[in-house]
Formats: structure tokens, C-alpha cells, sequence
């Protein structure tokens, strides 16, 4: 057991607490000291530390895992994801923390200093007014839960402030910002969906009419979120973007219970981690080798990491997707097209596939759109999805049906998207990975693989596209119609391929040949 400590428990502790610190200090120091670029608070707050901590866990403990003897092959892969979550946890709540901790208070003697002052998460002001009568208002509808079973509605009200009733006239200092949600079950008929949005406004109209909005103790100015966007689209663009949100709590009691949890979540990850390490035993020849040979350098890793962008005889067309998609995304981040998202007019300037634009006879956004990513994580998430199925399937199809596939599946994702969505931009080489993963599934149908090579396989295909679809259908902004066209075009081209021994043969020798040390 001490050795497990020694080689497995304690890289875990290291690389969550040098995880947790690092990645707090960029995300205070970038921005929310410099305010280098707008960045949206969900992926600053929950999207990067969820996505982040994979590149320590498969670089320095995925090896160290290795060491374990498990009785099921595909149990490694479990327990990374289960510390890329022990790790993701703290990690979130730590953001939530830094974001009200680190928040300054500015006085403010009136309103309209808010501009001359340097920008801060909370203010308190004097001399204020909040024109009520002047409201604007904008609500929004989402669809959610995993088969589309509710309907939530947010509206957005937002009142001018001035200095004083008198200068109600002018251009206003500042917004206040309220927010209303109601969520409803979206099997309702039409009508009866429009009664209860009818009741909803109806009721949230009558709430903002018993407000004092003139009382409150201190304002949270809104950063970049959906939730600021809901109230710039109220606005309609009136050239002043600052939101404040009311806040009747003393300031003192802005970080809530945030401290507890973080502790108790990274107690709580130790103490899930050191169970988890109880049963399994090491394999002392491996062990041995690590300690006296020391096969897992940082040259070996990165070798190992570098071999999936780098083209070879079974494996040529895929590294070459991969750093296309990459070389694109890279031109558009160095002309100032933006890194973390990308603005819909900038994509459809680059090439993003839009309905009217294709209407219009511009038929090769069909193809460009698929080598578009609207932001780096969008990037991470596809080129990840691609280095699997590549990996195991370009063996199989050879390197000129592997590319048609690939082409041809993404065209017809485009179009299922042209299809479903009528005033929307689509971009990403998702819909042809999801092309890709259908020719595998029925590639994989056929039983003529062993049982531990094939169902860890179909198990892993699987996973990527259910999380897939539903993440597009319980989030905005995925386009989950280009996704099940890729891969229904992409499952009747599997179909139409000759699947016999000799397919399952080499399938079973590119296993064989990844299970191998490199």
C-alpha cells in the first residue's frame, strides 16, 4: 500500500493542488485583474476546469495507472475519469469562489462615475435614480432535459439609471438588471404554452411593479454571460453595456458557504481517491521498471503524445485532419478572429455553413464549415473524438475510402443542418466525426470480433455519441442536426461496405498494435 501511496496517491494530491492553483492564478490574472478579453464566466468558471485537468491526468497519471492490476481491461479509463472529476470539482467551486472573493467595492458618490472609475465586480452608489416606466424587456426560450421534455423562459428586464429623476432625458449611466425564469413542461399544446407564458409575464410584470428598485445595499455589475446578453438584447444595443444586479444581502455574505465546500470537496476527492486504490493490486515488474529504468520519462510521454499528429502507414489520413482542423483554427486566432468563442459574423466571414448563404448558390460552405471550430474548446472536443475513430477505423476503410467517408459524411451533415435550422450558423468537423463513428458501429455489428475486443470498443463508440447528443440537446448552441446526419449517412455507408473475417482481422490487429508500448 505504501508504494501506491507513493507512486499513484501522491501524483494525484500534486497534480489537483498545482492544478487548482495554477489555472485560479491565470483565470485571476488574465481576467479578472488585466480584463485582457471578454470571456464568458460558464467557460472560465466550469468549462475549462472541466476540460483542463485531462492534459496532466493523461500525461503524467495515466502511465502511473498502468501499474494496477485490474480484472477488467477498460478500467484504467474509468479511474481518469473519475479524478479528472475528483480534480474538476474543487476546481469549479474554487472559480466560484475567486469570482466573489477577489470582487472590489467602489463607491461610487453618483452614478455616473461608474465610467470614470476602474471597472469592479460590486459597486455602491449615492446619488442614483431607476427610471422604472423606461423598462426593456426581452425573454428567450430553451429547450432541456434529455428528450427535450421541458421549456424554460427567461426574461430579461432591464431599467435605465441616472444621476437624478431630472436627467432622465439623457443617455443613461448604467442598467439595473432582473431576471425572471420559469420552467414548464414542453408536451403542452401550443395554446396552452402561450397561456402560461401569458401568466408568467403577467405575473413577473406584477413583482416588478411592487419592487422598490431605488433600495438595495450594494450592485453586482454582470460579466460576460448569457445572462448579459439577455439584457444587451433588451437594450437593443444602446451603446452602454454595463448591467448592475440588485443585491439586498450584507456584503459580507457574498461567498455563501463557497469556502466549506471547497474544503470538503477536496477532502472528499482525497478520501474517494485512497478507496479507490485499496483493491487493485500493483504489478511489481512494472513498478520495478519505472523505478529502476525509469520507462516512463518525459520524453517517452511526449513522443507518445506527438505520435497521434504525426502521419504513418496505417495512420496517415487522420493526423493530417487533425492538423488541418488545427492550422485553420490557428489562421483564425492570429488574424484576431478570438481563441476561447468566435462571433457568428466572424465564422460566416471564414466560411460557416448558413441557410440563406446557401440558398444563394453558396454551396461550398458545405465543405469549409466542417473544418471550423468556434473556439478552442470546441477544437479540443472534436479533434479528441477524431483521434479514436481514427485510429481504429483508417486501418480498416484504407486512406482513400477513409477520407471520401470523411468528406462526404460532412457535406451531408451540412445539409441535414441546412434542413433543420433556417437562420442559423453551423460550423465543426463534428458532424463528419459522427459520419465516421456510424460507419464503425456497423463495421463493429457483425460478431465475428472477440467479446474483450469488441464490446469495450462499441462501448467507448457508444459513450461519445449518446454524451454527444444529449449534451446538443440539453445545451445551446450545439447543432445536433448535423451530428445525426453525419452519423445515419455515415452508419448506411458502413453498411455498404464489405464486412467480413478479414475486416475483423485487422481490427484486431490495430488493437493489438495500440496496446503495444510505443
Amino acid at each position: 500500500m505504501l508504494n501506491k501511496l507513493k507512486l499513484i496517491f501522491l501524483p494525484f494530491l500534486l497534480i489537483e493542488v498545482s492544478f487548482i492553483g495554477v489555472y485560479t492564478f491565470f483565470n485571476w490574472f488574465l481576467f479578472i485583474q488585466l480584463d485582457l478579453f471578454p470571456v464568458r464566466e460558464t467557460i472560465r468558471n466550469f468549462g475549462l476546469p472541466l476540460l483542463l485537468p485531462w492534459i496532466p491526468l493523461l500525461l503524467w497519471l495515466r502511465p502511473k495507472l498502468n501499474l494496477l492490476e485490474f480484472k477488467r481491461k477498460n478500467r484504467t479509463f474509468f479511474y481518469l475519469i473519475t479524478a479528472g472529476l475528483l480534480i474538476a470539482c474543487p476546481a469549479i467551486i474554487t472559480q466560484e469562489y475567486l469570482k466573489t472573493a477577489t470582487g472590489k467595492l467602489t463607491e461610487l458618490a453618483s452614478i455616473n462615475d461608474i465610467g470614470n472609475h476602474k471597472k469592479t465586480k460590486y459597486y455602491t452608489v449615492k446619488n442614483y435614480f431607476v427610471f422604472k416606466k423606461d423598462a426593456k424587456l426581452h425573454a428567450t426560450a430553451e429547450v432541456m432535459g434529455r428528450r427535450n421534455e421541458h421549456l424554460r423562459w427567461n426574461i430579461y428586464i432591464a431599467f435605465p439609471i441616472y444621476e437624478s429623476r431630472q436627467q432622465k432625458n439623457k443617455s443613461p449611466a448604467a442598467w439595473l438588471g432582473i431576471k425572471y425564469t420559469q420552467r414548464i413542461d414542453n408536451k403542452l399544446s401550443d395554446e396552452e404554452k402561450t397561456k402560461k407564458f401569458d401568466d408568467f409575464l403577467e405575473k413577473s410584470e406584477e413583482d416588478v411593479n411592487a419592487k422598490d428598485l431605488q433600495k438595495f445595499i450594494y450592485l453586482d455589475r454582470i460579466a460576460s454571460s448569457d445572462d448579459l446578453d439577455g439584457y444587451l438584447k433588451a437594450m437593443k444595443d444602446t451603446g452602454n453595456n454595463i448591467v448592475l444586479v440588485p443585491v439586498h444581502a450584507p456584503f459580507a455574505a457574498r461567498n455563501g458557504h463557497k469556502p466549506f465546500w471547497l474544503c470538503f470537496s477536496l477532502f472528499l476527492g482525497a478520501f474517494v481517491w485512497l478507496l479507490m486504490l485499496l483493491k487493485p493490486k500493483l504489478n511489481t515488474e512494472k513498478m520495478h521498471c519505472l523505478i529502476e529504468k525509469k520507462s516512463f520519462a518525459k520524453d517517452g510521454e511526449l513522443r507518445e503524445f506527438f505520435w497521434f499528429f504525426m502521419p504513418k502507414n496505417d495512420y496517415f489520413v487522420t493526423p493530417i485532419l487533425l492538423n488541418l482542423n488545427i492550422f485553420f483554427f490557428s489562421i483564425m486566432f492570429f488574424s484576431g478572429a478570438g481563441f476561447i468563442s468566435l462571433t457568428p459574423t466572424t465564422l460566416l466571414n471564414w466560411g460557416a455553413n448558413y441557410t440563406p448563404y446557401i440558398a444563394q448558390g453558396q454551396y461550398w460552405r458545405l465543405l469549409t464549415s466542417i473544418f471550423l471550430h468556434g473556439g478552442i474548446i470546441h477544437l479540443v472536443c472534436n479533434i479528441s473524438g477524431l483521434v479514436f475513430v481514427g485510429v481504429c477505423l483508417e486501418p480498416i476503410l484504407g486512406k482513400s475510402k477513409f477520407i471520401l467517408i470523411y468528406l462526404l459524411t460532412g457535406v451531408l451533415a451540412s445539409l441535414a443542418s441546412v434542413f433543420w435550422h433556417a437562420d442559423t450558423a453551423s460550423i465543426g468537423a463534428s458532424g463528419a466525426i459522427f459520419g465516421l463513428y456510424g460507419v464503425f458501429l456497423a463495421v463493429l455489428m457483425p460478431k465475428t470480433l472477440p467479446f474483450e475486443i469488441r464490446n469495450p470498443l462499441l462501448g467507448i463508440a457508444t459513450i461519445f455519441i449518446i454524451s454527444n447528443l444529449i449534451m446538443g440537446f440539453t445545451l445551446s448552441g450545439i447543432d445536433n442536426a448535423a451530428h445525426l446526419g453525419g452519423l445515419v449517412s455515415g452508419f448506411i455507408l458502413g453498411l455498404l461496405i464489405d464486412r467480413d473475417k478479414k475486416t475483423a482481422l485487422n481490427l484486431m490487429e490495430v488493437v493489438k498494435i495500440e496496446s503495444e508500448p510505443l
